[in-house]
């Protein structure tokens, strides 16, 4: 699939009213051009799909880097403004990552298994589970 479909099929699952000012649209523009160059947009696409099937139906808070992305606030996932709290981008993504970014969410205790499990089963070809926790009684940690 070509970056542009990417970028448009992105774009098609905006909630959020994209602002009519050059600040956003330089900074969304930028977002674009360094997922593109550094090869992730299919990533963020992937990601899009997964957490709107089985995380947006749910209560979450995103939290760390991710906040960053005005790509992530258009499309509902982040919940700041990070151009009106000047909040930069480059903790997320920028031009010399080589490694894909991360999404660190918090989901609710009583239905985190149940969602995790539904989106391993469903998803193997691109789901990796990262935790810096130990816990004996969870099945998907080791």
């Amino acid at each position: 699939m070509s970056e542009e479909l990417n970028i448009e099929i992105l774009k098609s699952c905006f909630v959020i009213p994209v602002h009519d000012d050059p600040i956003y649209d330089n900074r969304l523009k930028m977002e674009f051009d360094i997922l593109k160059q550094n090869n992730f947009l299919w990533f963020i696409k992937r990601f899009v799909e997964i957490f709107n099937v089985y995380i947006k139906p749910h209560l979450y808070l995103l939290r760390g880097s991710a906040g960053s992305s005005l790509l992530l606030y258009y499309l509902g996932i982040n919940q700041i403004d990070p151009v009106k709290y000047n909040i930069p981008l480059s903790r997320f993504i920028n031009s010399l990552a080589l490694t894909i970014p991360d999404f660190d969410m918090d989901l609710p205790l009583s239905l985190r298994d149940k969602i995790i499990e539904q989106i391993i089963n469903n998803n193997k070809d691109t789901v990796r589970i990262s935790c810096n926790l130990h816990n004996e009684n969870n099945k998907y940690f080791d």
